[in-house]
């Protein structure tokens, strides 16, 4: 989505996406931990900071963190945390 409206991102994983969920991998890459600066790091699907392992660099050096969220026991992480 970022993409078609011309803004740059990137995707990391800790490891490769499974064959199976292949449709979603494009542009994928798997975090070997290169520390970039970005402007936003989002966080989809981690209910707390542990859970980013080594990603966790990433978003500590970005300026803006938000994490989107479904777990209940999300400890509310980031600039802002939308937890549904």
């Amino acid at each position: 989505m970022l993409s078609l409206l011309g803004i740059s991102s990137e995707i990391y994983t800790d490891e490769p996406v499974e064959e199976r969920l292949g449709f979603i991998s494009d542009g994928v890459k798997v975090y070997e931990g290169e520390v970039c600066d970005f402007d936003l790091c989002i966080v989809l699907d981690c209910g707390d900071m542990k859970r980013l392992g080594r990603r966790g660099e990433i978003m500590e050096k970005a300026k803006t963190v938000v994490c989107l969220d479904h777990h209940r026991t999300n400890t509310g992480f980031g600039d802002a945390c939308v937890i549904i």
